[in-house]
C-alpha cells in the first residue's frame, strides 16, 4: 500500500517535472511593429472633473508565442513622464490577446486631484505599450512603443454620450479586426448594444464601462445618480478628420443642419483648433436658412469662445459654446451654426474641423470671404454637436414621461425588449404596487371606501413621480372628489 501511495504521487509529480519551464523560454517579439493605433481621452464622463483614456492598439504578431498569452507578456501604461498613472495588460480574449484590442483606465475625480493630474496636450501624457522584463525574449530584445500623440481630447458638456458613439466604432473595428469570429454588437430598438460576447470582451478591457456607457447594455443596470446631462439632439462626428475650414476676419464658415426633434437648443459643441495666435473671441450664431445659406438676419441666438478655450493641437479638441437664452428650434427645421471672428489673418485664425467626404445628411457645409454676404459650400461637413433642453417635448405629456429617464426606474431597456412604450410598462408597475397596497390593506378593513380612496389617491400621486401621465392622475384626482361628495350627500340625506 506504501508502495502504491508512493507510485501515485511520482505519477502526479512527473508531468510537472517534464513540463517545460516558462520563466526559461525565450519568447519573440511581435513578427510586426507593436503599434498603438488610437488614443481618446475624455473629461467628466460619469462625475464632474474624472478622466476616462481609451486605447486601441495591435499586438503585430503572426505566430503566436508558445506557453502564454498576451497578459503574461505586456502591459499597458499611461505614463507622465517617469512616473506610472495607470497599467493593465491585455484581455485574453480572441487569439490568446495577440490581435487587435482595447483598453480603458478611468480616473475618478478624487483620483484626479490626488495623482495632480491635468487635462488636454498640456499634460504631456503618453501611452506605453511594453513587454514583461521577467520574461526571456529573444535577443534580450524586450518590444516597447510609446506615444505623446491622442487623437482627441474632449472635456465638452456631452462626454458620456460622445464616449458611447466611439465605443459603438471601436466595437466595430474589434469585431473586424477578428474576421467576425465573434458579433460583439447586436441592434436594440434602432441602436446598437453590445452583445453577451461583446460585454464579455469589454467590460473585462474596460471595468468601469457599465458607469462609463450605460447605454450600451441591455440588462438592467444600476448607474450612479448623476445629475443627468444634456440631452445630445443633432449632431455630426466624423472620426479621423482630416480637414477643416479657416475663421479669421471677413472669412467665416458655417454647418446647416435639420432638427429632428423640437427642443431648446442650450449649446453647441464645434471641433476646433488655433493657429498661429489669434486672440479675438470666435463668435458662434444660430440662424434659419435662407435656402441653401444661412440668414443673418435675425440671429436666433449668440454664443462666445475665448481664445483661451481652444486648443493649438492640430487634430482639434471639442470646444462648448453656451447660448445663455437659448432658442426654440422646430421639427424638421433647418438651421445655421454660423462662426465667425473679427480679428486674426491667413497666418493666425481658427480651425473648424471636418472629413472629406464624410457628408451629414441633413444639411451642408460652407465658407463665406466677405462676412457672411456670400457662401459657398463644399463636399466636407464640418463637426459638431447640438446640446439641449426640453427634448422631446412635442406635448406635455411627452415632457412628463421623461421625468425618470436616466434613473435606476428608467426601464427603457426592458421596455424595448418587451415592444411596449417604456410609459406604459412604468404605469403597469405603479398599477401593480397600488393593486397589492390596497390588497394588504382589504385585509384589515371592512369597508371598501378606504381602499377605493387609497387606490385613487396612490394613483394619482404617481405622477409627480414620472409613473402615471398627468391627465390620468387629473381623471383620479376627480373620481376622489366625486367620490366624497357623494359620499357625504348620501350620509346626510340618511341621516
Amino acid at each position: 500500500m506504501k508502495r502504491l501511495s508512493i507510485l501515485l504521487i511520482f505519477g502526479l509529480l512527473c508531468p510537472l517535472f517534464m513540463m517545460p519551464s516558462l520563466a526559461n523560454a525565450d519568447v519573440d517579439p511581435p513578427d510586426e511593429d507593436l503599434e498603438i493605433e488610437d488614443i481618446r481621452a475624455y473629461e467628466s464622463v460619469i462625475e464632474d472633473n474624472d478622466q476616462f483614456y481609451l486605447v486601441s492598439y495591435d499586438m503585430g504578431y503572426d505566430t503566436n508565442p508558445t506557453y502564454y498569452n498576451a497578459s503574461d507578456l505586456f502591459v499597458i501604461r499611461l505614463m507622465d513622464g517617469t512616473t506610472e498613472l495607470y497599467s493593465t495588460t491585455p484581455f485574453p480574449f480572441y487569439d490568446s490577446g495577440f490581435d487587435y484590442g482595447v483598453v480603458g483606465m478611468y480616473f475618478s475625480a478624487d483620483d484626479v486631484a490626488d495623482l495632480g493630474m491635468t487635462f488636454g496636450v498640456a499634460s504631456g501624457y503618453t501611452i506605453q505599450i511594453a513587454g514583461n522584463p521577467t520574461v526571456a525574449w529573444t535577443d534580450d530584445d524586450i518590444p516597447k512603443v510609446q506615444t505623446a500623440t491622442f487623437d482627441q481630447w474632449y472635456n465638452g458638456g456631452l462626454s458620456q454620450s460622445i464616449l458611447t458613439i466611439r465605443m459603438r466604432a471601436v466595437a466595430q473595428d474589434v469585431e473586424t479586426a477578428w474576421n467576425g469570429y465573434y458579433d460583439l454588437l447586436e441592434g436594440s430598438s434602432g441602436e446598437q448594444v453590445l452583445s453577451y460576447d461583446g460585454e464579455t470582451y469589454f467590460t473585462n478591457t474596460i471595468p468601469d464601462l457599465l458607469q462609463l456607457c450605460p447605454e450600451l447594455f441591455t440588462t438592467t443596470r444600476d448607474v450612479p445618480d448623476i445629475a443627468p446631462k444634456k440631452v445630445v439632439t443633432d449632431s455630426h462626428i466624423a472620426g479621423d478628420d482630416d480637414t477643416f475650414y479657416p475663421v479669421y476676419s471677413g472669412t467665416w464658415a458655417f454647418q446647416s443642419f435639420t432638427a429632428r426633434d423640437t427642443y431648446t437648443i442650450i449649446t453647441a459643441e464645434l471641433e476646433l483648433s488655433r493657429v498661429g495666435t489669434p486672440t479675438t473671441d470666435l463668435t458662434v450664431v444660430v440662424t434659419e436658412m435662407g435656402g441653401a445659406w444661412p440668414d443673418l438676419t435675425p440671429i436666433l441666438c449668440t454664443g462666445t469662445i475665448t481664445a483661451e478655450e481652444i486648443s493649438q493641437y492640430a487634430s482639434g479638441e471639442w470646444v462648448t459654446v453656451s447660448f445663455e437664452d437659448g432658442y426654440d428650434l422646430e421639427y424638421d427645421s433647418r438651421y445655421g451654426i454660423v462662426a465667425y471672428t473679427s480679428g486674426g489673418s491667413p497666418t493666425a485664425y481658427y480651425t473648424w474641423r471636418g472629413k472629406t467626404d464624410a457628408r451629414y445628411v441633413y444639411g451642408m457645409a460652407g465658407y463665406s470671404d466677405d462676412s457672411g454676404v456670400t457662401w459657398t459650400t463644399t463636399t466636407t461637413d464640418l463637426n459638431f454637436i447640438i446640446g439641449a433642453d426640453n427634448a422631446k417635448n412635442m406635448s406635455f405629456s411627452q415632457k412628463q414621461a421623461h421625468i425618470l429617464d436616466g434613473t435606476l426606474w428608467d426601464m427603457q431597456n426592458l421596455s424595448d425588449s418587451l415592444g411596449i412604450s417604456t410609459m406604459w410598462l412604468r404605469s403597469m408597475v405603479w398599477l401593480i404596487w397600488t393593486i397589492v397596497t390596497c390588497v394588504f390593506m382589504a385585509q384589515g378593513v371592512q369597508s371598501t371606501k378606504p381602499i377605493l380612496f387609497t387606490f385613487l389617491i396612490m394613483t394619482s400621486i404617481g405622477a409627480p413621480f414620472g409613473f402615471i401621465y398627468w391627465y390620468w392622475a387629473a381623471f383620479c384626482l376627480f373620481m376622489c372628489a366625486i367620490i366624497a361628495i357623494y359620499s357625504l350627500t348620501w350620509e346626510k340625506s340618511n341621516m
